[in-house]
């Protein structure tokens, strides 16, 4: 039996309508809570989303947040990565948390220079370290463009700050994060009491800081249960995550099969105080491909595309070691066009049909011989 995992993207469907009349009302009488920003600094940041760094829209959207700051807020600022390059220790709190100096934290975040390492979890555990002694709750905002890169289990370090008694919410924002498995992040930020909010461009990042500051003072007042099937098999990937009341689309997308393919379960209401549940069964079949010439087991890149869509499915490369060649690929079930390109040589393509619990093999030799 094929096995699988799935992890969720939770897209506010009905943000306006959740945030008016009495909601607004309520969490603008809301005394604002201190807020601590951690900030990805590594040398990711200096990726591009259409033409600009992201590290210079980070500082101009945090710019833009502080400024509508009030004045009598409480803020500091860690951030990661931004002073040497490879080292997973790398992590500075650059403003202490205090009264708000907007001109200084502005020219603070201005000022860093991404360099290093992704060390996720150590900078949570410095935001938590630095909230324990404090009396009264605070928001802790994680704003991060990729994973952890220095073996750390960010989402055991909030438990474990929660185990201690440590009065937060965290909120995780992933900037430029489609296409990763960023279930690490968003249980981190469920084990926070927080959201996961994704954001692709300057104006999602501006509105997931709004969001998760306006939010700040709130206790989510509704759950929303998930449960992934693969072939009508439990998985381990059951979730549960805190929501305001409001209407939400749910989709769900595979981690594990190739393509990350994606499935939209509809619209979910949450009620204040209430709960829904939605299911999901995934069905999938194993491809297997090898490249072989004479008997002899070749190095070849391998290409998947979808008959019926004409989208890239999956690729790979053989190699010539029997731990990759053949290469095994978990497909949705569907027909399926094979292109095996022998490193520096010819290439073949076949067509292939994908059965749902079914394995099947195909040994290609790139010349059309066998």
């Amino acid at each position: 039996m094929l096995h699988q995992r799935s992890f969720l993207v939770l897209m506010s469907f009905a943000l306006a309508l959740a945030a008016a009349g009495p909601r607004a009302a309520e969490l603008a009488a809301a005394a604002p809570a201190p807020l601590l920003l951690i900030l990805d600094a590594s040398g990711s940041m200096w990726g591009q989303i259409e033409g600009e760094n992201k590290i210079v829209i980070a500082r101009r959207v945090l710019a833009g947040l502080v400024d509508g700051l009030d004045d009598g807020a409480e803020v500091g600022v860690i951030a990661y990565g931004h002073r040497r390059e490879g080292d997973c220790d790398d992590i500075e709190t650059v403003v202490t948390m205090g009264p708000l100096d907007k001109a200084a934290v502005k020219s603070t975040v201005s000022g860093l220079e991404p360099k290093g390492k992704t060390p996720i979890t150590r900078s949570v555990e410095t935001a938590f370290d630095s909230l324990a002694a404090r009396p009264g709750g605070a928001t802790v905002i994680l704003v991060c463009d990729g994973l952890e890169t220095c073996g750390g289990d960010p989402c055991a370090a909030v438990r474990a700050a929660k185990e201690r008694g440590i009065d937060f919410r965290l909120h995780v924002i992933g900037f430029d994060v489609a296409g990763e498995d960023v279930s690490q992040l968003e249980c981190a930020a469920q084990a926070g009491d927080g959201l996961f909010l994704s954001a692709e461009n300057a104006a999602e990042l501006a509105g997931a800081l709004d969001r998760a500051v306006a939010l700040a003072p709130a206790v989510p007042a509704g759950r929303l249960s998930v449960r992934a099937v693969a072939d009508g098999e439990l998985q381990d990937a059951a979730s549960t995550v805190r929501l305001t009341s409001g209407t939400y689309e749910v989709a769900v997308h595979s981690v594990e099969i190739s393509g990350r393919p994606s499935a939209s379960l509809g619209e979910v209401t949450i009620q204040p105080g209430g709960s829904a549940a939605v299911d999901h069964d995934w069905q999938s079949g194993t491809l297997e491909i090898g490249a072989a010439r004479g008997g002899e087991l070749v190095d070849a890149t391998l290409g998947i595309v979808s008959i019926a869509t004409g989208e890239a499915a999956a690729q790979g490369r053989t190699y010539t070691s029997a731990s990759s060649n053949p290469k095994t690929f978990i497909l949705l079930p569907g027909d399926y066009r094979v292109t095996v390109q022998e490193i520096r040589g010819e290439r073949r393509t076949i067509e292939v049909k994908v059965v749902s619990g079914q394995s099947v093999q195909h040994m290609v030799d790139p010349s059309g011989g066998g």
